[in-house]
């Protein structure tokens, strides 16, 4: 079993998500053996591309201005932050060596909504 080790990496905002919310880009880096590309939406945070890029950067990871790629993806996973009209979200998406299972566990550990893949 691969164990995912996210450390600073998952906390790249301390804002707050709702659904439908712009994209700002994703960051894909290397963790433990492991490829994941997390996806990030925002609405009334005020917090920019420039910000998460920076962050991305930080964490040894490549933004990118759209959305996670599909190709060879096992699973996603949504977690979203809200407090009226600021909202947060950050959809990860996981590659192998990660398998479903494993995916859906560390889902269920963020208290996010599993999106299959």
């Amino acid at each position: 079993m691969k164990r995912i080790v996210m450390g600073s990496f998952a906390a790249i905002v301390a804002a707050v998500t709702g659904c439908g919310a712009p994209t700002l880009g994703s960051c894909t880096a290397q963790q433990s053996g492991a490829q994941l590309c997390i996806e990030y939406s925002a609405e009334g945070t005020g917090v920019t591309a420039d910000q998460l890029r920076a962050q991305c950067a930080m964490q040894s990871g490549t933004y990118a201005a759209g959305a996670c790629t599909g190709a060879g993806r096992t699973g996603r996973c949504v977690q979203t932050f809200s407090n009226g009209a600021m909202s947060f979200s950050q959809t990860y998406s996981f590659y192998p060596p990660i398998d479903t299972a494993n995916a859906m566990m560390f889902c269920t550990r963020l208290n996010g909504t599993w999106l299959g893949n």
